[in-house]
């Protein structure tokens, strides 16, 4: 909503804009205390345990802990539970490290799908569209399953399971990890950086993909740490923040129309657009203090942008003008870090993206 605000009158606040995507209902499969919800059932089997831990979002409570060997399956029933109406399976996972794990849904009636992917460290939030379980009977839920993919024994913690029900407009914008090294799918970013190096790529790279009905549009990315305190380049809040907020760790992004062959090698930086040369730019920080003018016309850091009348900035996607239609489409973001000057300590951000159009 927009408010106009006017000394001599009383203000006028516009009605609400159509929103991109919203969350309509959902279906949980955990309280978060320990219990299992009545609706579906929810008995789990062996590997499962619920234990006394820091939840994904800093509170202490009840999570699951799963103990799985080499090949090993947990299984969490759903008794015949009706989800027809999620678009959406939504878990927040937690492990040591990098776990190839499958997870799967089984229909009471039919349909028997799974879809694979790597873990990243710390809690991350993964989502998995129900239209990728193909064939199951989702009226009628079997069991949700976790299967370890890895070649040792794994431990991995689950939190705040549930099915949501999202419905995304005419406008709508999809942004998804996967891994460099195979590119399935990833519950989050990391980096490979050993504590030696100025530069590290990241080992996942983001996948956007965009819909939109408007001629001229961009696509925004930035960092929001509010809480802050800038600790290298003076006046920039950008990054990886450290947990205390006083030391940072800079991001790098750099984007490619398509998916590029092993790692993107991450060695410098640059903060000046080069025309159609793509360079590594900063991910800018909406604190930080050259937000404004870093995001003029022509020098736009923290946006990719195309359309009818211009394209521009950090991409060739698409190389020129009605070289690709910008209705829907997808573009590729690598990223890296700048851990020169980087003191020993837990990092993490939150990433937003945009997408704006006329």
């Amino acid at each position: 909503a927009v408010t106009v605000f006017d000394l001599a009158n009383p203000s006028e606040e516009s009605g609400y804009s159509n929103e991109a995507a919203v969350t309509t209902g959902y279906y949980e499969v955990d309280y978060g205390d320990g219990r299992e919800p009545n609706v579906f059932g929810g008995v789990s089997s062996g590997p499962f345990a619920f234990v006394q831990g820091v939840r994904h979002d800093w509170t202490q409570g009840s999570i699951r802990q799963l103990t799985l060997s080499p090949g090993q399956e947990g299984l969490i029933g759903l008794n015949n539970g009706d989800i027809s109406q999620a678009t959406v399976l939504s878990i927040w996972i937690k492990s040591a490290g990098h776990e190839p794990v499958q997870i799967g849904l089984k229909g009471a009636v039919s349909g028997d799908a799974s879809v694979n992917i790597t873990t990243a460290e710390g809690w991350q939030n993964l989502k998995i569209k129900l239209s990728d379980f193909s064939g199951v009977s989702f009226n009628n839920m079997d069991r949700l399953s976790v299967k370890s993919l890895s070649s040792s024994p794994i431990v991995l913690y689950l939190d705040d399971i549930r099915f949501t029900t999202e419905t995304l407009g005419g406008n709508s914008i999809e942004v998804m990890a996967k891994l460099v090294a195979d590119n399935t799918s990833s519950t989050g970013i990391d980096f490979t950086n050993s504590g030696s190096s100025d530069y590290a790529p990241a080992r996942q790279y983001l996948e956007v993909k965009y819909a939109t009905s408007a001629n001229n549009w961009k696509i925004w990315i930035y960092t929001k740490n509010d809480n802050g305190i800038p600790k290298y380049m003076d006046g920039q809040y950008n990054g990886l923040m450290s947990s205390n907020g006083r030391n940072r760790v800079p991001l790098l992004w750099r984007v490619y129309p398509s998916v590029q062959s092993g790692v993107v090698p991450c060695s410098s930086e640059s903060d000046v657009y080069s025309g159609a040369t793509m360079t590594w730019n900063f991910i800018k920080d909406k604190n930080d203090d050259d937000w404004t003018s870093a995001n003029q016309p022509g020098a736009e850091y923290s946006v990719t942008a195309y359309g009818t009348t211009e394209w521009a900035h950090l991409a060739a996607v698409p190389p020129g003008l009605g070289d690709r239609d910008p209705v829907n489409s997808t573009f590729i973001i690598y990223l890296g870090g700048v851990f020169k000057n980087a003191a020993a300590a837990d990092y993490s951000a939150a990433i937003y993206f945009d997408l704006t159009h006329e």
